[in-house]
């Protein structure tokens, strides 16, 4: 054998032998000893915030034909505020275009 290969395997054999001695005089615990102390177990169930299924309210094809009138349609439905309640909003100034310093022509 190599004189390189000769010492990674000496220092091999030597962690595998300091890993050994340190997992051994960590746990004090032998699994066949049942007096041995172990780690408490933690149980959760996964059922754990479980809600049952219950039916919703189902409303009328008027009332909701009505309220997607008044969010602004189908598309309006899927902006920022989803109430149905509310009134959709004016635009407060008419949006720029990208003209890019173009002057707009009369």
């Amino acid at each position: 054998m190599s004189n390189t290969h000769m010492g990674f395997v000496t220092l091999f054999s030597a962690l595998v032998t300091l890993s050994m001695i340190s997992i051994h005089a960590k746990g004090n615990s032998d699994p066949a000893n049942p007096a041995a102390p172990a780690p408490a177990i933690h149980y959760q169930s996964a059922f754990t915030g479980y809600q049952p299924y219950s039916e919703e309210k189902i409303s009328s094809w008027r009332e909701v034909n009505d309220q997607v009138t008044i969010v602004g349609g189908h598309v309006g439905a899927l902006k920022n505020n989803n109430d149905a309640t509310s009134q959709p909003s004016a635009p407060d100034a008419p949006q720029q275009l990208h003209k890019h310093g173009a002057t707009p022509k009369e």
